[in-house]
């Protein structure tokens, strides 16, 4: 089972909006809701793209027509949205990234999937990775921002070239979302801890190779 961990400004439309100055806050996106349910809200990169379709950074819909056709598991019954423009920092580490971690640890995933939005986004997420992975689960962060990505150190990051802050899953073109994306997750499952940068064509390629079902399997405790 995959969840989804943003720190991009993905709320639910009839949850308190973050506040874009710097916000601590999580909001818990249920398993079953509906993609048109969510919006961002963050002013520190462009989300044009997002607006008008939420899983150009938030890819629920891209997991859930990954799983009706085999190639993974599952979708998980909880996600979490975050903005990570934040300067409380203290505060991101001692509390509320581990309690985002109890949070995920305590649903159905056993994968997690992060994307992030501005670059300070990028740092808080690998930020919130590492505390994720200490619970057992392994993670995934699909970066647009690989030099602060490399900096903060994340346990397994995947960099897709050319694709730009907004666009985690690159720009707006349902026809190859899956294909990009499933390509992604056959890369990063074979990873242990390394950022690997990719064009969009090799990483094309690798799916087309690959008919097994992609999994990250959970440690046993």
């Amino acid at each position: 089972m995959f969840a989804l961990v943003s720190t991009a400004g993905i709320h639910l439309r009839e949850q308190e909006p973050y506040n874009v100055d710097g916000d601590n806050s999580w909001r818990l996106i249920p398993g079953n809701i509906q993609t048109e349910q969510l919006m961002v809200t963050h002013s520190h990169y462009d989300h044009q793209d997002a607006d008008q379709d939420i899983n150009c950074i938030f890819p629920l819909d891209r997991l859930r027509e990954l799983a009706a056709e085999g190639i993974i598991g599952g979708v998980g019954d909880k996600h979490l949205g975050f903005m990570g423009y934040t300067q409380n920092f203290r505060d991101l580490y001692e509390r509320v990234a581990p309690e985002m971690a109890k949070t995920i640890s305590r649903s159905q995933a056993d994968a997690v999937i992060l994307t992030a939005g501005c670059p300070l986004c990028h740092r808080v997420a690998a930020a919130i990775a590492r505390e994720i992975e200490m619970t057992g689960i392994p993670t995934v962060f699909i970066t647009v921002a690989p030099d602060q990505t490399r900096q903060a150190g994340p346990p397994r990051a995947i960099a897709p070239l050319r694709f730009t802050l907004g666009n985690s899953l690159g720009a707006l073109d349902s026809q190859i979302y899956n294909a990009r994306f499933c390509s992604m997750l056959s890369v990063a499952s074979k990873q242990e801890k390394s950022l690997e940068p990719s064009g969009s064509q090799s990483m094309l390629n690798m799916t087309a190779a690959s008919g097994n079902q992609l999994t990250f399997k959970r440690p046993k405790k």
